[in-house]
């Protein structure tokens, strides 16, 4: 069943504007006042700030912010298949491991990663409770050249939905980090399996890793002045809200591949068109300036001596 009596409760507790007994919520689901303790108990073991007062009952926090599933299916108008951990190493290695089994749209999410992973090898910064850690798989039926466009779809469903829910405007730096108040807030990690002998993408997993809330012990000493978060206090319902979001925008958005159509917001949003850049080339960096992006998300730089480049993949850096 999509609704358990736990978050049959929860749902109850939500909806009362003060505290809610114990025997009200028993009668209103037809189980007992044991039962009811219970629930309210694995509810707060699942990190939902609910007081219990003696002869009252029950409160539920407005700071909750909790990531859970029933929550997740009822947010999404789409019946999408979620599979969530509250501990894990990489959500992208983890969902690459079953890719063979799962159906396209499988979505795994983790409240908390021990082994964050970002480009070129880095690790991406995961602390529990404070963010969204989410990864989509996806087995498209075009080539491996068109795949290429999922991360900047990502990238773009990602600031549509923080637009959208808190009234915000993040830009993007080409080609996957979100930035928002001019520190980065959000990570893509597109990862591709590619058949040989039949020249077929076998799957391609799409990763978000996004700042919500402020680590509990602040970021390490090397993020500090690079890492920023969407709130710096907690908001009922948050990461919920934006995981549903992010999932049904982005799915939308990839069955409408591969139509190039999404580039024209995608720019609109951009932090490094018109501007000078540093574009990394193998180990060194090279000052250009960049110009514009193709329909296939590719960047347009021109450098100090005139010669243009279109780059498919690589980092750029717009720090003077």
């Amino acid at each position: 069943m999509r609704s358990s009596s736990k978050y049959r409760i929860l749902c109850l507790l939500e909806q009362a504007q003060e505290t809610l007994s114990g025997g009200a919520i028993a009668k209103m689901l037809s189980v007992s006042r044991t039962a009811v303790w219970n629930h309210v108990r694995l509810l707060q073991s699942e990190g939902y700030h609910i007081e219990s007062f003696s002869n009252r009952g029950y409160r539920l926090h407005k700071d909750n912010d909790v990531i859970q599933i029933d929550r997740l299916k009822t947010l999404c108008k789409e019946n999408l298949a979620f599979e969530y951990h509250s501990v894990i190493g990489s959500t992208n290695t983890a969902l690459k491991g079953i890719a063979h089994k799962c159906e396209e749209g499988c979505i795994m999410v983790a409240g908390e990663q021990t082994e964050g992973r970002g480009r070129r090898g880095r690790t991406f910064f995961s602390p529990g409770d404070s963010g969204i850690y989410m990864s989509i798989l996806l087995k498209p039926r075009f080539s491996a050249e068109q795949a290429s466009l999922l991360t900047a779809l990502a990238a773009l469903s990602v600031c549509r939905v923080l637009e959208q829910v808190l009234g915000i405007e993040p830009q993007i730096k080409w080609v996957n980090d979100i930035f928002y108040q001019d520190k980065k807030v959000c990570g893509i990690l597109s990862e591709a399996s590619y058949n040989v002998e039949n020249a077929q993408l076998d799957y391609v997993v799409v990763g978000m890793g996004i700042n919500v809330y402020p680590p509990k012990d602040s970021f390490p000493e090397e993020l500090k002045s690079i890492a920023g978060v969407l709130r710096e206090t907690r908001e009922y319902d948050l990461r919920n809200r934006l995981i549903a979001a992010i999932a049904e925008d982005f799915i939308a958005a990839y069955r409408a591949l591969p139509q190039t159509d999404f580039i024209e917001d995608y720019k609109r949003r951009s932090m490094v068109l018109g501007k000078p850049i540093w574009v990394r080339r193998e180990e060194e960096w090279h000052r250009a300036l960049a110009l514009d992006i193709d329909r296939q998300a590719h960047l347009l730089v021109e450098y100090e001596n005139k010669e243009r480049e279109l780059l498919h993949s690589g980092e750029v850096s717009i720090r003077l």
